[in-house]
């Protein structure tokens, strides 16, 4: 927004260089971006950024109230003062459709005006601030937003032929060519004026070019009125139409400022026109929502924030200064009121910023805080991330970031309901990212696709990053902190030994080395149907589900474009670090040596490897330290439907040297365990 030093002036009494002025606004956080002196005149103009959080900047009242208040100058705001309406046109009526849209609207009517060229200040302001003048009348509403912020709004009268306006929701598809000169169809969600023929204007945005002031304007009728933020932004984005109007309504306007605006417009409009007939009544409808929150401000929060005594009657002045109402409530502690005009503060802590600002961070003295060290343990889940990240590079993994957002797409093509497991944007700033991942598969998938795209095959990448869900009752999405890994390509060659693809099995050794790192329990395996793989495994630690790991199955890859064999895998941290031993258990080096036996079996194909080692297991015999899988085979003298899996078991003793006929009879009771159970065969 671009500031006259010159129109200030007309506010606040200060002295000095503009230079000086723009240091000390910025220093007080209205950031000063530059200045400009304009040719032949001595006027300085500031660029200056305004926050969200402070619409009040926008209007050159609003900056010179933090110019006199940084300055320890008085702020004298413009006086004027219209003299008693002589009636008017007693049919025009006024009527909200939606208060919550718009809660106060108010119009005058101004007639038999003949206004001719603004007075030259006006002009001369104007063109300092980047607009260019056009008429008396529609300079003055431009010359009262940019003094005070409130936009105004002027109507030919006679081309609305109209004696009622309403304020109501547009209709679907309804259509209205704005002073602009592009037409734009609205709907439902949008605010216009209107008669009881036609839109004349969207509200808070844009007036219509039927209705539009020009030269030959006798009536005028003068819009001033409050409208909901949210919706004149809705509506500006939209439609991709925004003027210094909309630009104001979507930060929020003093509510106040509704009456003040339009009596500031019809003195300027009485004092400069060649001349107006009469001046209607004010034609009103609704109340404007002012909200004026008094809090209670214990003075020692000063202290305690910032670190720095100031004593309660410097408090009391920088806060009267910013147009606050300040009273002594009880000892150290003051009654403030906040003005309808700024809507940014609702705390203690509101005004301690202030205070600060004010008094000049500059002054805030550089002290450190004294801590002392304090031992709290990391919670498991932290302590895991840590591990993961360990393991992960270790093994030659890259970390990677992924947006929170994607395409939804992958699961429609998948077949994957989302409904009550996903959160979609309703109004994404992107089409290509509409949903809230509940998953990090499809994130790595993309980044393995941009990878193969630039040239690079060979890819193991992992990402710990939270997961989404939908919650019934909940307006927020639930978060899941979730560990996602992607390998494909080949292993890099060794001197020892040639480069070879990468399978599922490179991929669940690293998920197995993750698990031993964390000291989680047994960790077995169990086919799944996932859409997102062609062969799925859930991976298990006493009955509980860790996370999932599989092939990536043809559609999804088709999707991502991906040509080669892909491998992922996805874990909910919560559940692992659940799991997570924290004890490290020291075992001795065995002092008697380890006996090993094989056996090969004839199996259904049904049963799985870690099934037959999980019932070795539970066996609860002591000698039996482990077994292993060595050798799977089919075919040959092995039936359709069957297979033949050779065990390795390992057997040893705490406290002597196992002997043959030891071995030989614990070895024939796993035998006959796996007989029972399985139906097995030894094979011959």
């Amino acid at each position: 927004m671009k500031v006259s030093t010159h129109w200030l002036k007309d506010y606040v009494s200060f002295k000095g260089a503009p230079e000086d002025l723009a240091e000390r606004l910025t220093q007080a956080g209205l950031e000063v971006k530059g200045l400009e002196t304009r040719a032949g005149s001595s006027d300085t103009v500031m660029e200056i950024e305004i926050t969200s959080n402070r619409p009040d900047w926008l209007s050159h009242v609003g900056v010179a109230r933090e110019a006199a208040s940084v300055a320890g100058l008085p702020l004298a705001l413009p006086e004027f003062k219209n003299p008693p309406v002589r009636g008017g046109k007693k049919d025009l009526t006024v009527e909200i459709g939606d208060s919550a849209l718009c809660p106060y609207y108010t119009a005058c009517l101004l007639e038999d005006v003949e206004f001719g060229e603004s007075p030259a200040f006006i002009r001369e302001r104007l063109l300092a601030v980047g607009m260019r003048p056009i008429n008396l009348a529609v300079d003055v509403t431009n010359y009262v937003l940019l003094e005070m912020g409130q936009p105004l709004h002027a109507f030919d009268w006679n081309k609305l032929a109209d004696s009622k306006l309403l304020i109501r929701r547009a209709r679907d598809q309804e259509k209205i060519r704005a002073i602009d000169g592009n037409e734009y169809a609205l709907n439902r969600d949008d605010l216009v004026i209107a008669t009881s023929r036609r839109a004349v204007a969207i509200a808070g945005v844009m007036g219509g070019s039927e209705s539009e002031v020009s030269a030959g304007t006798r009536n005028i009728l003068l819009e001033s009125a409050y409208f909901q933020p949210v919706s004149v932004r809705r509506t500006s984005k939209k439609l991709g139409l925004s003027s210094d109007s909309s630009y104001r309504f979507e930060r929020g306007v003093d509510p106040r400022g509704v009456d003040w605006g339009r009596e500031r417009a019809v003195y300027l409009l009485r004092q400069h026109a060649r001349r107006i007939g009469r001046v209607s009544a004010v034609y009103k409808s609704g109340r404007p929502p002012i909200k004026e929150p008094v809090i209670q401000f214990p003075v020692a929060e000063v202290s305690r924030i910032l670190g720095l005594e100031i004593p309660a009657a410097k408090v009391s002045k920088y806060l009267r200064a910013l147009g606050l109402s300040v009273k002594a409530a009880s000892a150290g502690k003051l009654t403030v009121k906040v003005p309808s005009f700024r809507q940014d503060l609702s705390r203690p802590c509101d005004l301690v910023e202030e205070v600060a600002r004010i008094h000049g961070y500059d002054r805030i003295p550089e002290k450190l805080p004294s801590l002392e060290p304090v031992y709290r343990p990391l919670p498991d889940i932290y302590r895991f991330d840590r591990t993961v990240r360990q393991v992960l590079t270790g093994a030659g993994f890259y970390e990677t970031v992924t947006f929170s957002l994607i395409n939804g797409k992958i699961f429609e093509k998948l077949g994957v309901s989302l409904e009550n497991r996903a959160t979609r944007i309703v109004n994404p700033q992107n089409k290509d990212l509409d949903l809230m991942r509940p998953g990090l598969i499809p994130s790595l998938l993309e980044v393995l696709k941009t990878n193969f795209y630039h040239g690079g095959t060979d890819v193991r990448i992992f990402e710990l990053a939270n997961a989404y869900g939908a919650e019934a009752g909940k307006s927020l999405p639930s978060e899941e902190p979730t560990l996602a890994m992607a390998l494909a390509g080949a292993r890099e060659p060794h001197w020892q030994e040639k480069g070879r693809p990468h399978t599922l099995f490179d991929l669940k050794g690293v998920c197995e080395a993750l698990f031993q790192a964390g000291g989680i329990p047994q960790v077995e395996y169990s086919e799944i149907s996932d859409p997102f793989f062609s062969r799925g495994y859930a991976c298990l630690s006493g009955g509980q589900t860790l996370g999932i790991l599989g092939e990536i199955a043809g559609p999804a890859k088709e999707h991502f474009d991906l040509t080669q064999p892909v491998f992922a895998a996805e874990f909910p941290l919560s559940v692992l670090a659940r799991l997570l031993s924290a004890e490290k258990k020291f075992s001795p080096l065995p002092k008697y040596p380890s006996s090993y036996r094989d056996m090969a079996l004839v199996l259904d194909e049904s049963v799985r490897a870690g099934e037959v080692r999980s019932l070795i297991q539970s066996l609860g015999i002591s000698v039996i330290r482990k077994a292993e899988a060595a050798d799977l085979y089919r075919g040959g003298q092995i039936p359709a439907g069957k297979k033949s899996l050779a065990l390795s078991i390992e057997y040893r003793a705490d406290d002597h040297t196992l002997t043959a006929e030891e071995i030989n009879r614990v070895h024939g009771q796993v035998l006959q365990a796996v007989r029972e159970k399985f139906g097995a065969a030894l094979r011959s």
